[in-house]
């Protein structure tokens, strides 16, 4: 949606163009929009156009915790078809990187992290059917402060040596999710709004079992990937 237009260099070097620099120079197709979901594999991206928008003049976040990945899932299925929505995050995220960070109530194995922007008028209608769906009171919202440094955090991955990124259809990334769950991953996160799923493990030189059963474990996570549609990435 952000992305106005963008040049990509093809695999022989040939260097293509699509889009333009303003919203309304609509000429051809919208390759531009095709190449963001491919995650550089058809070509390089050496130039991009966004679309920019203001500052939000106010924003409100939300970290609620979850009982596992059924619920997040349900979740997540009525957050993105709120309107009018001001939702600008939404994403799952195993508790033990969310204790880094915040405090997450209960013992639950994940939590949601939710945040809003928009007039404060929408931002209170939008907390009110967050608590509608949570079956919450709207003064026991679970108000997080610091949303922006939180978000930061979340985007790192710069820790962990091995990190895989999903990109699944809406409706793929929870059968994954319970696959890369049960290899017990240092990090665990999902953005459902995009289909991206990512991970990443330690594997300690310590536990030879663990790392010899890794590139099987990946290569299965591959094939279920491309049977969904979606595709994976290892950094």
């Amino acid at each position: 949606e952000y992305v106005l237009g963008m040049r990509v260099a093809a695999c022989d070097g040939e260097v293509t163009k699509s889009g333009g620099k303003v919203v309304k120079n609509v000429t051809g197709y919208d390759l531009h929009k095709f190449y963001v979901g491919t995650h550089h594999t058809l070509a390089v991206p050496v130039e991009a156009t966004f679309r920019l928008r203001a500052l939000p003049r106010e924003r409100a976040a939300w970290l609620l915790p979850l009982a596992g990945l059924d619920e997040a899932a349900e979740r997540c299925r009525q957050l993105l078809a709120v309107p009018p929505s001001c939702l600008s995050a939404c994403e799952v995220v195993d508790a033990a990187t969310l204790r880094e960070s915040a405090a997450l109530p209960g013992n639950a194995p994940f939590g949601l992290f939710v945040r809003a922007d928009g007039p404060r008028e929408l931002l209170h209608e939008f907390a009110r059917q967050l608590a509608d769906a949570f079956d919450l009171r709207l003064d026991a919202l679970p108000y997080l402060a610091g949303s922006d440094a939180m978000f930061d955090r979340l985007s790192d991955w710069s820790g962990p040596p091995l990190h895989a990124e999903l990109a699944t259809p809406f409706d793929g990334w929870q059968k994954l999710a319970r696959q890369v769950a049960s290899l017990s991953p240092r990090r665990l996160q999902v953005r459902p709004a995009y289909g991206l799923l990512q991970a990443a493990w330690e594997l300690p030189a310590d536990n030879p079992a663990a790392r010899l059963a890794m590139p099987d474990f990946l290569r299965t996570l591959q094939a279920e990937t491309r049977a969904l549609g979606g595709s994976m990435f290892l950094h």
